[in-house]
Order: C-alpha cells, then structure tokens, then sequence
C-alpha cells in the first residue's frame, strides 16, 4: 500500500547506525590541497552524509579565512592532526608535479594599489613584481596570486582595472607593499602561467 515500506526497507532502517565523530569542535586540523597545507579549526556543525550516510562531513575555518568542508572519509588522505604528516604528503605532490615553490620566488620593481571595500571596510590590494625571465608575479584585487607573462598587454589590462575603479569613485592608492607569495603551479589552461592552489586549472 502506498506509504508503507518494505522489510527490506526496515531492515535496513534498523541497523543503521550513525558514522563515528572523529573531530571535536575546536579541534585543529590539517587540510592538504595539492602541495599547500593549511591549519584550519573543526566547528560545531558536523551531519552524517555521502555514501548512504555512512561518511560524517565537518565544517571548518581556515586559517587564511573562509570556511570550508571535511569529511571522516578525508582523514588520512588530505586531512591529518598531525601537522608532520601533511606535510610528508604536500612534500610528494611538490616533488612530483610542475610548481615554483613560494621560497624561490623574489619579487623586484613591485608596483601596488589598494582600496577599501564599501560592503564591509576590507582593505583591497592589487600587485604585480617582476621575477625575471620575462614574467610576473601578480594579483588584481579580485584575482588568485598568480604568474603571467611580462609584456605590455598584462600591464594594459592590469591597468585598466585600477581606471576602472576609479572611474566609478572609487579612491585608489598606490602604496609600499612587500607581497607574501606563494607555491605556484603550473597551469593548463588560460593567459597564466602558474597559479596558486585554489585556481582549478593551476594542477602543476
């Protein structure tokens, strides 16, 4: 009849059993993305999901802001308490794949800008440096750090973002600023070269 189940429906109701909480709320992690490895703190919110609801996912904020999501089935994998072993794995997918680790990148002649956000006061920064062999190594405001070819076409359109700005009110500044930088991985797609982790086509 409609709105019953079958035994085998309630059979497999009656033996479910919820997947174990492995992380605590407050507790530190790991979290492995390609060669980076950020720290990041478990939060309160953790619900039984994927695979017939037997993997338990987690939400977590970054270190380097944000939010994210991790799961039971990560652990081991991309996720680790153990800040040594996330590195061991980031340190195999460095070794092995197309990336300009971020101790070997030196900025020189770095040109910058910055604005702050109406919406919510953040202060906004735009960059590029030259590293030498004919590239730079840059940011627009709303950009992945990333490495582009040195020529008159990436300043032009880097420009035009900070006319741009400008045109609409906005009160832009050229500053000082020292960029921190980071691994870049070689891209397979589009005008950058490299990119950090976060961009999907910078796979290394």
């Amino acid at each position: 009849m409609e709105g019953q189940i079958t035994l085998l429906e309630y059979e497999a109701q009656i033996s479910y059993k919820e997947p174990a909480r492995l992380l605590e709320t407050g507790q530190v992690v790991f979290v492995v993305h390609k060669g980076d490895v950020e720290r990041s703190v478990v939060l309160e919110r953790n619900w039984a999901c994927r695979d017939g609801g037997n993997d338990r996912g987690y939400c977590i904020s970054k270190e380097s802001g944000g939010y994210g999501v991790i799961y039971n089935s990560d652990m081991g994998q991309r996720v680790f308490t153990d800040k040594g072993q996330a590195k061991e794995i980031s340190e195999k997918f460095l070794s092995e794949h197309a990336v300009i680790r971020a101790s070997d990148i030196i900025l020189h002649e770095v040109v910058a800008y910055t604005y702050k956000r109406n919406v919510d006061g953040r202060k906004m920064i735009a960059f590029y440096g030259d590293i030498g062999n004919g590239l730079l190594y840059m940011k627009d405001f709303m950009t992945y750090h990333h490495i582009s070819k040195n020529c008159s076409k990436t300043i032009k359109e880097f420009t035009r973002g900070i006319e741009e700005l400008k045109e609409y009110g906005v009160t832009v500044e050229l500053i000082e600023y020292t960029p921190v930088s980071k691994n870049m991985y070689r891209c397979t797609s589009g005008d950058w070269v490299y990119a950090e982790a976060g961009y999907s086509y910078a796979t290394g």
